[in-house]
């Protein structure tokens, strides 16, 4: 593939963004569409993970300077934002939950690489879980006893499981894979939007902005992506 500049870019199934063993200089975010990771075999390829809308990609060669380790291209027509240097350096200064997500992604990477699972569970530390009610029907999705409660959807590249998986409520996958969070502090809750996530994150209609944790009462609406949610809590 050529040289990607910085900005929006729309690349057709099948092409490639990147290849391994080559220098990179940038690194994407996938607006819209999926992309396959995948590395050279032997016996021809090997799939390393399918990407969505709100993943990122390629950000370790912005960081440690080395060829890169596997390969990407598009699976179905795919709408990036391409990321160099300059612009990324920017963006850890102006918003700093950024280097803290990438710093996740690379933790859960490398702890599915020796060992092929996520690591412990967090203690609990919480008072008596609430609940998200789905709009308009559904099963019920129980908020567990943890500080930090992780929503999104299954990471299939790092076997990473979310507290609250909307995968059975997101038919359109409209939703990233680390949507948000909701944190319990003392006897209070908050809604977190992280970082580049896909189609916003809404409470009683209103956007949050990302990194900035919003208060949330029983009885509040909730929406990921395209997903939405009563809060229900004792």
């Amino acid at each position: 593939m050529n040289a990607i500049r910085p900005g929006p870019v729309v690349v057709k199934a099948g092409e490639v963004i990147l290849v391994e063993g080559e220098r990179g200089r940038e690194m994407y975010i996938i607006e819209e569409g999926q992309v396959e990771i995948f590395r050279k075999t032997d016996g021809g390829e090997l799939r390393i993970g399918l990407l969505d809308a709100g993943d990122f990609f390629g950000e370790m060669g912005l960081l440690d300077d080395q060829p890169r380790a596997a390969s990407a291209r598009a699976a179905v027509d795919t709408r990036l934002l391409c990321i160099d240097q300059t612009t990324f350096e920017q963006m850890i200064r102006r918003h700093p939950e950024l280097s803290i997500r990438i710093m996740r992604s690379l933790c859960q990477r490398l702890r599915a690489a020796t060992s092929g699972a996520p690591g412990p569970p967090v203690p609990s530390q919480a008072p008596a879980p609430g609940r998200l009610v789905p709009k308009p029907s559904g099963s019920e999705a129980p908020l567990p006893e943890k500080r930090e409660i992780r929503i999104g959807r299954f990471d299939a590249a790092t076997k990473t499981e979310p507290d609250v998986d909307l995968a059975p409520y997101d038919v359109k996958r409209l939703t990233s894979r680390r949507h948000a969070a909701i944190l319990r502090e003392g006897g209070d809750l908050f809604l977190l939007e992280e970082f580049a996530t896909a189609n916003g994150t809404f409470v009683n209609g209103q956007r949050i902005a990302t990194g900035v944790k919003v208060r949330i009462v029983d009885g509040d609406e909730l929406r990921f992506g395209g997903v939405t949610f009563v809060l229900r809590v004792p």
